[in-house]
């Protein structure tokens, strides 16, 4: 299968798409996601490609970028009024990954250590309000852990963090109805339900295949909000 290259980039380029209707005289409003914190983000996802993939080199180099843009965010985030706990988990996250990266570790240990950076973003994200929703992240990172745990068979923990991405979901599915988004909703149902299904049938694989899904469908409808900022007539 090859490896997730989805990035989180939508949040936090998006809103620099947006023109006149929003922002008057022609130009595009800010991006409200600081530029340096969206890019430690999508390093952190980089990592977790890297581990999946069991590409060590890529999990450093990742690593190392990781921790340069967050350094570069970091103060700007306290300032910004960020929750402390969430910047405290991510400071504490970037040096694990970065400390088992120069280890023996497995790749599936790598891809977790990585996505541990991701887990608090949805909360830094809404410290800025955007307008493509930042809990999108939440779904991104259960579905990611939900990868990772079918990767090492893990179905006991498979069924743990699915439970907690369709409890992410069911609030939010509505939403992204009302947005337009049906199919979107549709294709994340189906990749909920099929890794349920996995789960039931003892099939790590189909696990697996259902989690990428699932991110699959997280992409979709980021894309449809990101849309939306562009265009708000549509």
């Amino acid at each position: 299968m090859k490896p997730l290259m989805r990035r989180r980039v939508l949040l936090g380029l998006a809103v620099a798409t947006l023109a006149v209707a929003c922002g008057g005289g022609g130009e595009a409003t800010p991006d409200p996601i600081p530029a340096d914190l969206a890019a430690a983000e999508s390093a952190a996802e980089s990592g977790f490609d890297a581990g999946l993939a069991g590409d060590r080199a890529a999990a450093t180099d990742a690593g190392r970028t990781t921790a340069d843009r967050w350094a570069r965010y970091r103060a700007r985030g306290v300032s910004d009024g960020a929750p402390a706990d969430a910047l405290i988990a991510v400071d504490t996250a970037i040096a694990d990954a970065n400390r088992l990266a120069a280890t023996n570790a497995t790749g599936p240990q790598l891809a977790r250590a990585f996505n541990a950076i991701s887990a608090p973003m949805g909360r830094i994200y809404a410290t800025y309000k955007p307008p493509v929703p930042a809990s999108l992240l939440d779904l991104d990172y259960l579905g990611r852990e939900l990868i990772v745990d079918a990767r090492v068979a893990d179905l006991a923990l498979a069924t743990t963090d699915l439970d907690r991405l369709v409890a992410q979901w069911a609030p939010f599915r509505s939403a992204v109805i009302a947005a337009g988004g049906g199919a979107q909703a549709r294709a994340m149902d189906t990749g909920l339900a099929d890794a349920r299904n996995g789960i039931t049938a003892r099939d790590a694989a189909a696990v697996e295949r259902a989690g990428v899904n699932a991110t699959d469908a997280v992409d979709l409808i980021e894309t449809l909000y990101a849309d939306r900022a562009r265009d708000p007539a549509d």
